[in-house]
């Protein structure tokens, strides 16, 4: 598993598919190290992966929008996959 500067993410694939886990705190500067893997992933021709949000606590506003640019160039610019999983319930 490839872990990044922040600490906040980690990498791994498993059965061919990329598979991004967050821990703590989801903002800007974790958006940011996400791009980058994705960016690397998106040339090597990946365009399906999934985010792990399972032991994510918050996602601000600026990782919110990190989030949806990520979306918006997998998803409607490659016509690829984003599978968000262990999303929680706003409380």
């Amino acid at each position: 598993m490839t872990q990044s500067p922040s600490g906040k993410l980690e990498f791994k694939e498993i059965e061919g598919f990329p598979v991004f886990y967050f821990s703590s705190y989801f903002d800007e500067t974790v958006g940011k190290e996400l791009h980058t893997y994705v960016d690397d992933l998106l040339a090597a021709g990946k365009i399906r992966m999934i985010l792990d949000f399972s032991n994510c606590k918050v996602v601000n506003s600026l990782g919110v929008a990190q989030i949806l640019d990520l979306t918006v160039k997998v998803a409607e610019d490659l016509r690829g996959t984003l599978i968000f999983t262990g999303v929680k319930p706003i409380v």
